[in-house]
């Protein structure tokens, strides 16, 4: 959800200024550098791709300025392909955690998991069916350019 939030951010003002969980001080080359970052960090990964366990297991509360970076690159890479797919990706999620986070009750009822998160393996399966198996290799490949 953090990528996503600040893939609109910078969409919006062509720069990073809400850190959540962060202390301390910004660097101004720190607002915008974002796509450069991840350049540098893949520019001799050919061999090994963006997995998504480098930051889908993102701990809530916290900021982690390597899988912040990762996440926002990932929906840029996905929010740059055409069509309805990230979209459908979105909702293929909301539609996921609706059914998993629920603990049933008496009589009918049920009540949400607190802290409840999608599996990393189901993320990556709405990913792969709506973007492709090479879904990875081909958001490492976006981010070396």
């Amino acid at each position: 959800m953090q990528g996503l939030a600040w893939e609109a951010e910078i969409a919006f003002d062509n720069s990073i200024f809400c850190y959540p969980y962060r202390k301390g001080f910004v660097y101004a080359t720190e607002h915008t550098a974002w796509d450069n970052d991840l350049k540098r960090a893949f520019g001799d990964r050919e061999n090994k791709p963006l997995a998504m366990e480098e930051f889908a297991r993102w701990a809530r509360g916290a900021y982690d300025e390597t899988q912040g970076r990762l996440a926002w690159g990932f929906v840029h890479f996905l929010a740059g392909k055409k069509g309805d797919a990230l979209a459908s990706a979105l909702e293929d999620l909301r539609v996921f955690r609706d059914v998993h986070d629920r603990k049933d009750g008496d009589n009918d009822t049920w009540t949400r998991i607190p802290g409840y998160q999608i599996p990393v393996e189901d993320q990556l399966a709405i990913f792969k069916k709506r973007f492709g198996d090479d879904v990875l290799d081909a958001a490492s490949a976006a981010f070396r350019k």
